[in-house]
């Protein structure tokens, strides 16, 4: 996330586990690691009615190169 902020596209979590809140652990008393890890990969990206194409696009640029660069690829 702070590589994506850094090159200028905010990202946020995608949401908590309900399981972590405490007045719901009783509901799901067992691990859930789907949730945590969405949770912990997990981001949400810029997402409105106020991005024009140009911006989407420049943001899809971004991603991908963080992606490639990460895995190691050109």
């Amino acid at each position: 996330q702070q590589v994506l902020h850094d090159r200028g596209v905010p990202t946020r979590r995608l949401f908590t586990p309900l399981h972590t809140y405490p007045y719901l652990q009783r509901y799901a008393p067992l691990p859930c690691p789907n949730a945590e890890r969405t949770y912990e990969q997990g981001i949400s990206l810029p997402a409105s009615t106020a991005n024009d194409e140009e911006s989407v696009r420049r943001a899809a640029e971004i991603v991908r190169e963080v992606v490639c660069e990460k895995r190691g690829r050109p």
